[in-house]
């Protein structure tokens, strides 16, 4: 059984992403840091309002009545604003729009990966590529050495 099920929206892949940034159970999700959890390829800051909350409500729900709260989970007092997240759009047009939602920014194409997350992304990419170029180049030269060795022995 997934560790997430209870989590509407975290299917397998996600899931496996989760883990990878050590988001290892609902405990751990309810905890982590938003901005932490909005990095994870798939997962916007909406999302991760919502995957929270889920999470918060499954702890709630498996806590006995009358026991005390999961430290860190249920909110005491006033909380301050929440940072605003890296990369996040925080304006809107002006006259358009509800000043309280950000705006949304169109995406340059050739810029970002799929992910979104532009240079950092494309970094990444770049290594993969020189990576996965040097394996082939050492393929090639092994292959030649056999070739060269089978034209010999015949």
């Amino acid at each position: 059984m997934s560790r997430f099920a209870e989590i509407s929206g975290i299917g397998p892949a996600l899931e496996d992403r989760l883990v990878e940034n050590g988001i290892t159970d609902i405990e751990s999700l309810a905890a982590a840091d938003p901005a932490v959890l909005a990095g994870i390829r798939g997962v916007t800051p909406a999302r991760a309002e919502s995957y929270q909350s889920q999470a918060r409500e499954a702890l709630g729900s498996l806590q006995p009545s009358g026991a005390a709260p999961v430290a860190g989970l249920a909110p005491s007092g006033p909380q301050p604003e929440p940072a605003a997240v890296a990369g996040a759009p925080t304006s809107v047009v002006e006259g358009k729009g509800d000043p309280a939602k950000p705006a949304k920014k169109k995406a340059k194409k050739g810029k970002a990966g799929k992910d979104g997350k532009g240079k950092e992304s494309a970094k990444a990419l770049k290594r993969e590529v020189k990576k996965r170029e040097s394996k082939v180049a050492k393929q090639l030269k092994k292959l030649k050495a056999a070739r060269k060795a089978l034209k010999k022995a015949t």
